[in-house]
């Protein structure tokens, strides 16, 4: 499954509304986000069409740096806000799918109001609607 997930990566990164996904250390960076239930794929016809990788950060009580939310990468403690560092997605079925397998690992997500989701856009980290992201799963 990892190759067609980085053959997958290697194909759409420079596609979307950002570069995202390291190429030097795609493997292991999959492998490592695979490892630790960081990582969300789809496939429909044994071909990946979704691969999003998320993980918890812990709460902040101004919005973080970059350098702050990769040093808290699965951060263990509740409550806590999640990070979504890298997402290819083709389709909005696979988005949905995605997002649903998301909110089952991470229940906090639709559960907790006080639960907050990150990315980055650019040099900056934003704060993401999650209502409207939770609803992508619908």
């Amino acid at each position: 499954m990892l190759e067609g997930l980085t053959s997958f990566v290697k194909a759409k990164r420079n596609f979307g509304k950002r570069v995202c996904f390291d190429i030097i250390h795609l493997e292991e960076w999959l492998k490592w986000a695979d490892k630790n239930g960081f990582l969300f794929t789809n496939t429909e016809n044994c071909k990946v069409d979704g691969v999003v990788v998320i993980y918890p950060v812990g709460k902040f009580n101004e919005t973080p740096t970059l350098a702050q939310v990769l040093g808290r990468c699965g951060h263990k403690e509740s409550p806590t806000d999640y990070f979504i560092m890298d997402a290819l997605v083709d389709n909005a079925l696979a988005r949905s799918k995605i997002c649903t397998n998301i909110c089952l690992k991470f229940p906090l997500i639709e559960t907790d109001p006080s639960c907050q989701l990150w990315c980055q856009k650019g040099d900056k980290i934003i704060k993401l609607s999650k209502p409207h992201t939770i609803n992508l799963k619908n």
